[in-house]
């Protein structure tokens, strides 16, 4: 008996198309067991296997196709969404518009339009992008291509992104099963069920590419992504910005003496995280230095801030004009604006102002300083 992983031939791909048109056409019913009969030399689920994902043929349970659903495939498939098809075929489903609509030779390319030049020079926009897909992007290096999975309550985010980049394509939406699992850096369960998610999957070698060289985001990234190509802060911030989109966290939590504290955090490379830092230590000079915390994973650590470096970084970060994710952001904004506001202890003023950016930095951001810091001299630091 050969080998599962032998080859499969042209030969054995035309017997098996021309078994199954031959007994459709004559409106006879077959099993996968009559398909794995024409070739003794493979198993039976080597055959089933090939059949439906490779071939892409439906087989079992389909009755046979008649001339006039054929035409509707003929003329729909190239020009229709194949659900829409499928729609219009009553107790045909998806798989099987798709599976007839190959075996009848009818095969759609559809190259969907994009800004292809939009990752070629780095702007705050794009580096936001960018720093998104570092977090919950995935590259194919084979096809060139760029898939964004995320959850639907998020569609709204997902669907600004398809606008900036100017792609026409289709959004998909899928339910997926939820395995249980602890989020160690949150101290907090995910239990198991079921998750909406929607999807854009854009094919552009030119943006594999790009994604690479200014970014160095590639394919299977978890544990070995690297700073990006980047000097110009705004455009470092950015890229943090994106990043906290997708990998990192904002959130606000009572601390000693019923104190409310509010900060962000990641998680990541190690190399990416030590970036992180240090681009936040030459922002915001006087700022507290925190350990990064290993998760137990390869290369995998969390990094977070709070508090009075957590403001600064706040005015930084909503300074920018670039897609960010409310959901998240608006906890930044309520913690500026309840700072700005002046009810915040005497404590937290001097620690604003101690670590208060120089005049260069605040310039760069457009940053206007709150009253109660107008009249506080600056403490003199140098970027670490």
């Amino acid at each position: 008996m050969q080998s599962p992983k032998q080859k499969w031939t042209e030969a054995e791909d035309s017997l098996i198309k021309d078994f199954i048109k031959r007994a459709e056409d004559e409106g006879r019913e077959i099993s996968m067991k009559d398909v794995a009969a024409l070739l003794p030399h493979r198993t039976f689920t080597c055959v089933k296997q090939h059949v439906y994902s490779v071939i892409k043929l439906q087989v079992v349970g389909n009755k046979p196709w008649t001339p006039q659903e054929d035409a509707v495939i003929r003329k729909l498939y190239m020009t229709t969404n194949a659900r829409d098809v499928a729609a219009k075929l009553p107790g045909r489903n998806l798989n099987a518009v798709k599976a007839r609509a190959n075996l009848l030779g009818i095969i759609k390319k559809v190259a969907y339009e994009k800004d292809e030049a939009f990752f070629s020079i780095p702007n705050p926009v794009n580096c936001a992008i960018a720093g998104f897909i570092a977090a919950d992007g995935n590259l194919n290096e084979e096809k060139k291509r760029l898939a964004i999975n995320i959850s639907v309550k998020d569609l709204e985010f997902l669907q600004l992104l398809v606008s900036l980049i100017k792609f026409n394509g289709p959004i998909d939406f899928r339910t997926v099963n939820r395995k249980e699992c602890i989020l160690k850096a949150r101290n907090r369960m995910m239990t198991a069920g079921i998750s909406k998610m929607c999807r854009i999957a854009v094919t552009c070698e030119q943006w594999y590419c790009d994604l690479n060289a200014h970014w160095n985001i590639t394919p299977r990234k978890t544990a070995t992504l690297m700073p990006p190509n980047l000097t110009n802060n705004r455009l470092k911030m950015a890229y943090i910005s994106g990043l906290t989109c997708g990998d990192g966290w904002i959130c606000k939590t009572v601390k000693d003496s019923n104190r409310l504290c509010f900060g962000m955090g990641f998680t990541g490379t190690k190399e990416l995280l030590q970036w992180v830092q240090e681009t936040f230590r030459f922002l915001v000079p006087n700022m507290e230095i925190k350990k990064l915390m290993d998760r137990g994973s390869p290369n995998c650590r969390d990094y977070c801030v709070w508090g009075a470096s957590f403001y600064w970084l706040s005015k930084m970060f909503l300074s920018l004009e670039i897609p960010r994710l409310n959901r998240k952001w608006d906890l930044a904004r309520m913690f500026v604006k309840i700072v700005e506001s002046g009810e915040i202890s005497g404590k937290m003023k001097n620690q604003i102002a101690k670590n208060r950016p120089t005049d260069t930095i605040l310039a760069e951001f457009g940053i206007v300083l709150p009253l109660f810091l107008k009249e506080i001299p600056q403490i003199s630091s140098s970027p670490v």
